[in-house]
């Protein structure tokens, strides 16, 4: 990575020199945006800015590369004095000067693709020395990468050193692309907001994604079934019954019909006015199976042709959403036409059959004379009868295929003879209670297996079903036969009265449920864990909806307001609050739900004896997959005791910083007089002395002077003599006084213009010292110390740029705290206390303006705070 840097450096340092003796360039420099500042913090707000190669952008560049046919390919960020390269693809170097950089001309338009087919024929470009030397530039395509807020912070552009058009698709390719760079750095700056998240929280929820995959790899094997399984299969979706899904085994049905996207009455209008159409209302309606066996079904094959009698066995199964309800139909079937008609035609042989046995009797003397007539009705019959064992095969091995098809989708059926009770399980039924394939299942042996309490719920049921014609769906536990494995199983059930040649039955389904049920038990277990530990921690703990309507508070909240749940959660906990604090709590809750943060703040809250007391309240939002509030997690943490320690901390320092000043007073005019005494006798070795005593008590003055300042702030007695005054003034004594004091670094002043404030001019100079001192502090000597003021809409803003240690990202949010030090290696030599930088927030703070710090470890920091700009005589007023 230093290589690379030192490269870019040289090849920068050539080209400009390059340029300069070489060159008159007549280039038609970009202009800048006019929300120019706002897209440079837009930028900045994602840290990216000299950050080191990732692959995931690299693979981009790589793509543009690759699909748009050119050598070079480029993420570019345009800074305010250059553009810089995230991704380089082609280019021995990381950034450019921002006056060469054809990415600054594209941002101005950020909604289109910027093109330069020629850039030697381009009045903008043809003397750039990107194009006249290396590296050679003679086309360029660049996409405005615009964030979420409309700024173009760059382009992800392809650079190519022959003339080049691209075609519409690689312009729609790098358009794409380009949006993907900007959903990585959405994300980047996404993630950083994000890292409070609850850790037990979001493992519930990797859980859950986890069970999602899960169940689209059973829904994409289901799904395979359906295509494959040889039977009829379709899903009709909606109270209208449309044809969501169709196998090819439901389509061979209907030769040259369409289902898909149609109402079942639209794709099968023959249906309609049958008792089929007012059976699929009745299963979507009550969510209840139906299944029936050589169901009557006047259909046509094909399209508009004649209708004919066809003959179904199928079942009709309700399709549950998320939330349990119905949303569609699962239909199985199978044709048995030519299986009915063969039955009906023995039936029909049989008749006839009778009727010859008739005859014969009645002319038995005949026989002799007809044993060849009825030679060949016994042949007839033959034939009639291996017809019949045909029928009886095709029969079975539907019925065979329709039971594959239920077992390959886990469900397990079962029917009741409600004249013997002799029960009919299915294979997959007597697998979950725990029998082999071959062994019978009877009624009264599978009840021992189910849980005793369950067992008279299960029988009062059945008998229910079948003497009142009531469905029931019920969940029970059971433990299997051989394998002794405790099951959770779902039932369903209900009384056919059965139709022409089908007899009653009670039939159902049974669906094992285990995994559900052991999943819930581990949600219930895990909440009942959460609720434990919140009641074992020493803090008041509570979760609320996104909503705010509060679900849960612990022990230690009950006991403190000396109220129920119900009463606290509808009325209590805004009556504790006080009124002093419930606007704030109210407007900072809205901003922390708005930006999805948390919110941390010191309020007070009255307990059972109606005394207030202080606590420090943090409300953590919990996010989901889609970075949407799930819940809020609070945590209420009593510091009234902290309060009343910092208090007397406080009156103790102002009291001792007092008391101190007169004595050292008494000192400074003593090491004076004495000074003036060795200045006379010529005593220079004593007048060395005195001096540097003198800057001492100079120190211990100012050190005195801060600890009082802190005294009379958290008292309010701290006086601001406001005034209006013009910023670039101040600036320059502070540009005066450091010429004056500071010979180990160089201090640069960038110019300032007119800039009024109103405001305390001897607390901001104040301020503006500390910076500037701090910076000489903390930054090695002959290193360059950068002070600009400048205004910035209705704001002016003042920043101290050094080229320091810096601040980790841990101690930034912290570094304004009082008596806060950072604590590494470098700061162990470094003397101070934590009270500078402390005061400079309160001044700031004070004049209503805002202070904060950027920094990378390492690298530097640069402090700023602004203030309103005075432009208005009716402020001195107010």
């Amino acid at each position: 990575m230093y290589d690379l840097h030192s490269s870019a450096v040289f090849l920068n340092l050539i080209l400009y020199i390059y340029i300069e003796l070489f060159f008159t360039l007549d280039m038609a420099f970009a202009i800048t945006p006019s929300d120019e500042q706002e897209r440079l913090e837009a930028l900045q707000s994602y840290h990216i800015l000299d950050t080191a190669t990732e692959q995931d952008y690299d693979e981009l560049t790589e793509l543009a590369s690759v699909i748009c046919g050119t050598p070079i390919a480029l993420i570019s960020l345009v800074d305010k004095d250059r553009q810089w390269f995230k991704s380089v693809k082609g280019l021995p170097f990381s950034q450019t000067d921002r006056d060469y950089s054809f990415c600054a001309h594209g941002i101005l338009n950020p909604d289109q693709i910027f093109e330069v087919e020629d850039a030697q024929a381009d009045d903008r470009f043809k003397d750039n020395p990107l194009v006249t030397g290396e590296p050679n530039i003679a086309s360029y395509a660049g996409v405005p990468l615009v964030n979420e807020d409309g700024y173009a912070l760059g382009s992800l552009c392809v650079i190519d050193t022959e003339k080049k058009k691209l075609s519409q698709q690689q312009r729609s390719a790098l358009k794409t692309l380009a949006h993907q760079v900007i959903n990585k750095l959405e994300l980047r700056r996404k993630a950083i907001e994000a890292q409070d998240a609850n850790e037990h929280q979001q493992q519930l929820y990797d859980e859950l994604s986890k069970s999602k995959q899960e169940l689209q790899v059973e829904q994409d094997r289901l799904n395979r079934f359906f295509q494959q399984a040889p039977t009829g299969i379709c899903i009709l979706n909606g109270p209208e019954h449309i044809y969501e899904l169709v196998n090819a085994g439901y389509q061979q049905f209907f030769p040259g019909r369409k289902f898909f996207g149609l109402p079942v009455l639209e794709a099968l209008p023959e249906i309609k006015g049958t008792p089929i159409e007012e059976i699929l209302n009745n299963v979507y309606s009550s969510g209840e199976t139906f299944a029936a066996s050589g169901q009557l079904i006047p259909l046509a094959y094909i399209p508009d042709g004649p209708v004919e009698e066809r003959y179904f066995d199928f079942i009709y199964q309700a399709r549950l959403n998320v939330k349990d309800q119905v949303d569609g139909i699962i239909v199985l079937a199978f044709e048995v036409t030519q299986a009915v008609k063969d039955r009906q035609a023995l039936e029909a042989n049989k008749l006839q059959l009778q009727d010859l046995n008739s005859e014969m009797a009645a002319i038995n003397e005949e026989l002799t004379t007809a044993t060849e007539e009825q030679m060949a009705i016994n042949e007839e019959l033959n034939a009639a009868n291996e017809q019949l064992v045909e029928a009886r095969t095709e029969a079975a091995r539907a019925k065979e295929l329709l039971a594959q098809a239920i077992e390959s989708a886990k469900i397990a059926t079962w029917f009741i003879d409600p004249d013997t009770r002799v029960l009919h399980a299915s294979p997959k039924l007597k697998e979950i209670f725990g029998y082999y394939e071959q062994e019978d299942m009877p009624y009264n042996a599978a009840m021992l297996h189910v849980r005793e309490d369950y067992r008279e719920q299960i029988n009062t049921a059945v008998n229910d079903a079948i003497t009142k014609g009531e469905s029931y769906d019920m969940e029970y536990p059971l433990i299997g036969y051989h394998d002794r494995k405790l099951k959770w199983v779902r039932t369903t059930g209900r009384f056919f009265q059965g139709a022409d040649a089908l007899r009653p039955s009670l039939s159902g389904i049974v669906i094992d449920i285990t995994d559900q049920i052991e999943a819930r038990s581990k949600i219930e277990a895990s909440e009942k864990h959460f609720r434990s530990l919140a009641d074992i921690v020493p803090a008041k703990i509570s979760n609320a909806l996104p909503s705010g309507e509060v679900t849960f508070f612990n022990q230690h909240w009950l006991d403190y307001s000396g109220m129920n749940f119900e009463d606290l959660r509808d009325f209590g906990y805004h009556q504790m609050m006080h009124p002093d604090e419930i606007s704030e709590f109210q407007r900072r809750l809205g901003e922390a739900a708005s930006n999805g943060v948390p919110l941390e703040m010191e309020m007070r809250f009255k307990d059972i004896n109606g005394h207030y007391r202080w606590h420090l309240n943090i409300a953590s939002p919990v996010l989901d997959d889609k970075g949407q509030i799930a819940m809020w997690v609070g945590s209420t943490t009593d510091i009234e005791r902290m309060k009343e320690e910092e208090q007397r901390k406080i009156d103790f320092v102002g009291i001792v910083s007092h008391e101190l000043r007169s004595p050292l007073t008494s000192l400074n005019g003593y090491v004076q007089v004495l000074a003036l005494k060795a200045k006379k006798n010529g005593d220079t070795a004593t007048q060395s002395i005195l001096e540097k005593t003198q800057r001492q008590v100079g120190k211990m003055r100012k050190l005195i002077t801060g600890f009082l300042d802190i005294a009379r702030m958290e008292a309010g007695k701290i006086h601001l003599d406001k005034t209006c005054f013009d910023m670039a003034e101040l600036i320059g004594e502070a540009e005066q006084e450091s010429l004056a004091t500071v010979t180990s670094h160089t201090v640069y002043f960038a110019p300032v213009h007119h800039t009024p404030v109103f405001a305390d001019e001897d607390k901001i100079g104040q301020v503006v010292t500390n910076f500037i001192n701090n910076a000489v502090k903390y930054s090695p000597q002959r290193s360059t110390i950068q002070v600009t003021c400048l205004a910035v809409g209705d704001q002016i803003q003042v920043s101290v740029k050094d080229e320091g240690m810096g601040l980790a990202q841990q101690d930034q949010p912290h570094v304004f705290d009082r008596f806060y030090r950072v604590e590494s290696e470098d700061m162990k030599t470094t003397n101070g206390f934590g009270i500078g930088l402390y005061l400079c927030a309160e001044i700031i703070h004070r004049h209503e303006g805002k202070i904060w710090v950027e920094s990378e470890l390492g690298k530097g920091s640069t402090f700023c705070f602004s203030l309103p700009l005075f432009t208005s005589p009716e402020k001195l007023i107010d």
